[in-house]
């Protein structure tokens, strides 16, 4: 997917308004990796503000949701970071970090739970790579998702199951992305120059400072194992 980039880039929860754009361009970016949302739970995410968008003024170039996890790796509520895409000439910018980092903010400060991700096995894109540098670290565990479990392309061993790491946010990872709101100036880094980049009106109405030190709160409070 190769949306050309024009005007200014912004990051925005998506709305009822834009929802079917949002969910027209989380199938275009379908393969072997990215576990599909089914309809119903793209509208959920939707509804609860939970799936974020990189725009611009053409339309969107990128998603991300935090979710609830579905996949029960054990019987501790979590937070899924999941979902992440971006077109082609979006990727390098720093942009999927920042994302990444804005959707895990805004969904997770007043509700702090673990917050996990799910790595294809066979994964090598970059963008999967940009869980890494969030700083998710691997469990040793691993989950098997079969065909009723996990519709679409996916890459499958030879018993029809698609498997993929468990990796989880320590604390520092959550302090970093704490520090990296409060001190966001409307640009991030890329490889090499940094990229204008707004955060939607009332995206944090409380300030950054204020949900940068809720991120903090958490991070203290939960044991790091």
């Amino acid at each position: 997917m190769g949306t050309r980039m024009t005007g200014t880039l912004s990051i925005a929860p998506v709305t009822a308004a834009n929802r079917d754009a949002a969910f027209a361009f989380h199938q275009a970016s379908l393969g072997e990796f990215l576990l599909p949302l089914a309809p119903e739970t793209f509208r959920h995410v939707v509804d609860a503000r939970q799936l974020f968008a990189l725009e611009q003024p053409i339309g969107i170039a990128g998603l991300c949701y935090v979710k609830p996890d579905s996949k029960h790796v054990d019987d501790v509520p979590r937070w899924e970071l999941g979902g992440l895409y971006l077109a082609d000439t979006m990727r390098g910018l720093g942009l999927g970090v920042a994302l990444s980092m804005v959707a895990i903010a805004a969904v997770t400060h007043a509700d702090p739970k673990p917050i996990m991700a799910y790595v294809h096995q066979d994964h090598r894109d970059p963008l999967g790579l940009a869980i890494h540098r969030l700083g998710f670290v691997p469990t040793r565990q691993t989950i098997r998702l079969g065909p009723d479990e996990a519709r679409g392309f996916l890459r499958r061993d030879a018993a029809g199951f698609a498997v993929a790491d468990v990796l989880r946010l320590p604390e520092a990872a959550l302090t970093r992305v704490a520090d990296w709101l409060e001190g966001f100036d409307g640009s991030v880094a890329g490889r090499d120059a940094h990229t204008s980049l707004r955060l939607a009106d009332g995206l944090f109405p409380s300030g950054l400072s204020e949900i940068a030190s809720d991120l903090r709160r958490t991070a203290t409070a939960e044991p790091d194992g």
